[in-house]
């Protein structure tokens, strides 16, 4: 039967985004965060993500999105496992990491598909009823989706007779460049959150060695040093890709002959882009900011990315102008973006 999902909390989004990159950190693969998940790190207040979203930003040409999948359930098979996807037809497995036990309080806004281990039960759609935290930011308080969760994938707990059983989980999408016209973004351009909310996870693909003690009197045999986790910064696709991106998926979604299931995505499309113009608009992320703070001047650099899910910047201006002619109070809106026309 399905069950309406309850909500992730901030602490079990942090929880699950660096377990997954500690994991990812084991092989030396590096990720961003996407979609939903990445808003919130801009500062994205009308709704909380449902699942997490990454970005392998390092795969090797060979590595597939399975293959990543597998590599972190390996890593850490205590927080992280794999359960079949029950599309007809689908191939693809669904990553999940554990989160706490229902009973253990409750969360703020939003809601996250989950796995129960309860014998026969399947987990159903999760709940698209999205809480608005800012009524000025979302004024037509529609039910909202995320972009990278568009399969919507019902999952079986006890698909797999060796599965360990769990209480709940929340799913992890990983995603590679080139699906869902995701871009090669270089890593100057990623967007670094300065606050202390997505601040770092412990990183072991560098590890720092501990000092060795300075001999006395007499000398002592060499300590073997003791490797200790690097904090690492945790990084989100560059600001302005994510919005083109969005931008792209609602044109897709928009057009007369999608079907229907993509034409429902729409007002959840239209509230995500216009929560990212009003923290654009609002100076929550300046233009071009990359790592380190660092301004990108080099045009020719940002053209492989900004105009992510679009051939040129010419076809984006296109679909701002779409947009614009339904929504004619957004049009200051993107000429702040620098996608005016």
């Amino acid at each position: 039967m399905a069950t309406k999902s309850p909500p992730l909390k901030y602490a079990e989004i942090q929880q699950v985004i660096r377990a997954t990159l500690a994991a990812l950190s084991l092989h030396g693969l590096e990720a961003c965060l996407f979609g939903s998940t990445a808003m919130l790190t801009y500062g994205m207040e009308h709704r909380l993500p449902k699942d997490v979203d990454l970005i392998i930003l390092n795969t090797a040409p060979e590595q597939t999105d399975e293959d990543v999948k597998a590599l972190i359930v390996s890593s850490d098979p205590t927080s992280f496992f794999l359960t079949d996807s029950r599309r007809e037809g689908a191939t693809h497995r669904i990553l999940w990491c554990t989160l706490p036990p229902l009973n253990e309080g409750t969360g703020v806004g939003g809601s996250s598909e989950y796995v129960t281990a309860k014998p026969g039960y399947t987990s159903g759609k999760s709940n698209n009823a999205a809480t608005s935290l800012s009524s000025s930011s979302n004024p037509r308080k529609r039910s909202t989706l995320t972009l990278a969760n568009n399969n919507n994938s019902n999952v079986d707990a006890s698909s797999s007779s060796s599965q360990p059983k769990r209480e709940r989980a929340c799913k992890v999408d990983i995603l590679l460049p080139g699906v869902l016209d995701i871009p090669h973004i270089p890593k100057h351009a990623l967007y670094r959150d300065p606050s202390a909310f997505f601040l770092s996870f412990s990183s072991s693909s560098s590890l720092v060695s501990s000092p060795t003690p300075t001999p006395t009197v007499t000398p002592l045999p060499t300590p073997t040093p003791t490797p200790t986790p690097t904090p690492t910064s945790i990084a989100s696709i560059p600001p302005r890709a994510l919005l083109t991106l969005k931008l792209r998926a609602w044109a897709d979604h928009s057009h007369p002959t999608a079907p229907d299931p993509m034409h429902a995505r729409v007002p959840a499309d239209e509230e995500d882009i216009e929560e990212l113009l009003r923290i654009f608009t609002a100076g929550g992320i300046p233009r071009g900011l990359g790592d380190e703070g660092e301004t990108n001047t080099n045009e020719a650099e940002e053209e492989a990315w900004m105009h992510a899910g679009f051939r040129t910047w010419k076809d984006a201006r296109r679909a701002v102008g779409v947009y614009t002619r339904k929504w004619p109070r957004t049009k200051s809106a993107w000429g702040a973006v620098g996608l005016g026309f």
